[in-house]
């Protein structure tokens, strides 16, 4: 287009069909997936994309943005007080919804996530026997039994990764593969670098990606990254 005239979409309407069946997508196949990631990445994009909105449409966007934050803070809060609770689990049914339910309620949080520190504390013994190099790309499933027997924890024939991607690379590969997965990130995120509020907004998709990493190995976990596709698609599309 020349200087000064405002950019037409070849086809009128698509942009708005794509988010339109985007949102669709994601409604239709996140009750039933069991990942509570899936949730996080909902809620956190969710979030980020209410602060954008109330940035670009308001003119008292900062105290909008404040409120808005502080409500979807407390929503989990709420969601987790034990009646509360209970009364959503009989009336939401569905897998996805179950599991979240239990990891925010106020009881049971503890439980739900026990097997994130059990497994955090594993990868991180790993980490510290090999701190260099690490154990080989894939081995800390092998090795955890041993892990856990010197750590006095009853693992039994229970085999599961490091539940959070960055632990797992330690692990894994040591100091030196933590070093060029973080050189590789850097790389990754200054191309995405520019004045370009799109990029930044596809580097923002980025961020939280990583952010859910902390939580496990999930780029492996279809429906996470369907998410963060869909995302950065929903800002290409606007």
């Amino acid at each position: 287009t020349s200087e000064g005239q405002a950019r037409r979409p070849v086809l009128p309407g698509a942009n708005r069909a794509l988010r339109v069946a985007a949102a669709l997508f994601l409604l239709a196949v996140s009750p039933w997936s069991g990942s509570r990631t899936f949730w996080l990445g909902i809620f956190v994009w969710g979030v980020l994309l209410g602060v954008a909105y109330l940035r670009n449409r308001s003119q008292k966007g900062s105290r909008l943005v404040v409120c808005f934050v502080a409500l979807m803070t407390l929503t989990p809060l709420v969601l987790g007080y034990p009646p509360i609770n209970s009364g959503l689990k009989q009336v939401f049914t569905a897998n996805g919804f179950v599991r979240v339910l239990e990891t925010v309620n106020w009881e049971q949080a503890p439980k739900a996530l026990e097997s994130r520190f059990l497994y955090g504390r594993l990868a991180l013994e790993a980490w510290r026997q090999e701190p260099l190099r690490g154990w080989g790309v894939g081995q800390f499933e092998e090795i955890q039994g041993e892990l856990a027997t010197k750590l006095q924890i009853a693992l039994g024939d229970w085999r599961d990764n490091a539940n959070n991607f960055y632990l797992q690379v330690l692990a894994d590969t040591g100091a030196v593969g933590a070093v060029f997965l973080f050189l590789a990130l850097v790389l990754l995120t200054n191309a995405l670098s520019s004045s370009d509020p799109t990029l930044r907004h596809v580097k923002s998709a980025l961020g939280v990606l990583l952010l859910l990493l902390l939580t496990g190995p999930h780029i492996y976990f279809d429906e996470v990254r369907y998410l963060a596709f869909v995302y950065a698609g929903l800002v290409l599309a606007s």
